[in-house]
């Protein structure tokens, strides 16, 4: 429903912001739905996603829900569990007296947390818990461990210090202080490690790119073909052709590299004021040329999926929304389960790019025009995000799709066979020679 409880929390942002408990944030604002969340004296101070200065490439009202985000995830890190059971206390940031808070207020402010990591608007707080809680096993094992032994112990956190979120943890331990000779240089062993595993990590990724650059001059070739060279329909036809034809290369790691590589030459033609240079802005065509026919043949196969999105973020109120949503997952063929829900988490995690500041300052008027077209969705973005873990969560979607799993599985079972027959009898042929 639209019509939410009214907001129970104090939100500290930096300290430059400060919500009365009991009293709500100012205009009583409801804490658990972003869509009417708390108005804010200054911008938070605590995120890189919105700035002051970020009003010219993010919508305002994207802009909103981001710092209603923060203020969720602000206060949710205030509230401990009571103790006794079902029972919640928020500690204000002047270190006031602790006070209940109603537990339907927490699942609120979780669910919005939630739904506004799922749309990549903040950064997930549990996730970045559990990151430090790890951080600081691996050095407490370091320190029981004899350093001989530390390359093992550091090769079972791999992936901790491959993490987006390790310069920030190691940062916070060297501000910190740095207690003793023997803990600098656990430090430093734990940084070298972490450098060398990030060489690793670029030397398969360049080995990757390699093959992603093979698919888009395979894709290319076709413009160069000189029968085309006097029929630009007849070459956008074909290359629609060959795009079709190298779907089975079309996965989500080449999606992946088409998006990067466009932000990336975006960022560096912005940075050169080259942006508009017909001349330095070649490769960027190209890959958008070949990231757009991609796009095209992928969406074939999900544009039904996205209308359906659509039609629920056009409608005009909350309720609405939720309850054509129902209404077509309802409807959902067993084949469409999946793919529908795949689509779904797709359109909400792209809100974040439309608040990605950094990004966008280097992007060209037509990403910061799109952007902004997906930022007056935000509110029922956000919502989509809620309302599909309730009405499509994962146990729902197992059960829907249980015939189509073993539709598919059966399939690949008879094309595993008959690859092996085929193999079977190539090798009796050639034996037989």
């Amino acid at each position: 429903p639209d019509d939410r409880g009214s907001a129970e929390m104090a939100v500290p942002l930096d300290g430059a912001v400060e919500f009365d408990l009991f009293g709500g944030p100012r205009g009583d604002a409801p804490a658990d739905d972003f869509r009417a969340g708390p108005p804010y004296a200054t911008p938070p101070g605590n995120g890189a996603t919105v700035a002051g200065s970020s009003a010219n490439v993010v919508d305002p009202a994207l802009q909103k829900e981001v710092q209603d985000a923060q203020w969720a995830v602000a206060t949710l890190g205030r509230i401990a569990p009571g103790d006794a059971a079902g029972t919640f206390l928020f500690y204000p940031s002047d270190g006031g007296v602790a006070r209940d808070v109603p537990p339907d207020k927490v699942e609120s402010l979780q669910r919005c947390v939630a739904a506004a990591v799922a749309a990549g608007l903040v950064d997930d707080p549990r996730a970045a818990a559990e990151e430090r809680a790890r951080f600081g096993s691996l050095l407490d094992e370091m320190s029981r461990a004899p350093e001989d032994r530390w390359p093992d112990v550091m090769g079972s956190y791999r992936d901790l210090l491959l993490s987006d979120r390790y310069p920030s943890l190691i940062k916070a331990r060297l501000q910190d202080g740095v207690e003793s000779a023997d803990r600098a240089e656990m430090y430093a062993r734990v940084n070298t490690y972490a450098m060398a595993l990030l060489r690793e990590a670029r030397a398969a990724g360049a080995q990757a790119e390699a093959g992603h650059l093979d698919t888009v001059r395979e894709i290319c070739s076709v413009a160069a073909d000189p029968r085309y060279e006097e029929d630009p329909a007849a070459a956008a036809r074909a290359l629609n052709d060959r795009v079709a034809s190298m779907r089975h290369s079309l996965d989500d790691a080449f999606v992946g590299y088409l998006k990067h590589a466009v932000a990336e030459e975006e960022g560096r033609l912005a940075r050169d004021g080259a942006l508009l240079d017909p001349i330095e802005g070649r490769w960027l065509s190209v890959l958008k040329i070949v990231q757009g026919g991609v796009y095209a043949e992928l969406g074939k196969h999900v544009d039904r999926y996205v209308e359906d999105i659509f039609y629920v973020l056009r409608m005009e109120t909350a309720r609405e929304r939720r309850s054509l949503l129902e209404k077509f997952v309802a409807d959902l063929a067993t084949l469409d389960v999946r793919p529908f829900r795949r689509a779904v988490d797709n359109v909400v995690a792209a809100l974040g790019g439309a608040a990605d500041v950094a990004r966008l300052r280097g992007a060209s008027r037509e990403t910061v025009a799109e952007a902004a077209v997906l930022g007056g969705f935000a509110a029922p973005l956000l919502q989509l995000a809620t309302d599909i873990e309730e009405v499509l969560p994962p146990s729902r979607v197992d059960a829907m799709s249980a015939e189509a799993d073993e539709w598919r599985r059966n399939k690949a079972r008879d094309l595993a066979a008959a690859l092996k027959g085929r193999e079977e009898k190539t090798e009796r042929a050639l034996g037989g020679a």
